[in-house]
């Protein structure tokens, strides 16, 4: 059975491959969905560009744009807005990173 992340007012169920906010359910990708797993399982950790394009995109030759693109549809679909007003998913210079509550990048 996969984990259930919970992350200020969103649930992430490994499993079922959905984003929940309260009983609504939120569109992802496949590899937006795989993109924000990862970042969520690495939660308060930098997360460097190269290592998503390697575990997202393992199977060849990907430009960085996809996951600029990924991240920006991610920032979007959680309102970029956690806590307090700070951010979840930040970007530091070329390094990604999920912000646990109350804290920013």
């Amino acid at each position: 059975m996969g984990h259930v992340y919970e992350f200020g007012q969103f649930r992430l169920h490994e499993t079922a491959g959905k984003l929940t906010r309260g009983d609504d359910e939120l569109h992802l990708t496949a590899k937006g969905f795989a993109t924000l797993l990862h970042l969520v399982e690495r939660a308060g950790t930098l997360v460097p560009k190269d290592e998503l394009l390697d575990r997202i995109w393992p199977d060849g030759f990907v430009e960085p744009a996809n996951l600029t693109q990924t991240i920006y549809v991610l920032r979007k679909t959680l309102d970029d807005a956690g806590p307090d007003g700070a951010a979840l998913v930040g970007a530091v210079c070329r390094t990604i990173v999920v912000c646990e509550h109350g804290s920013t990048p």
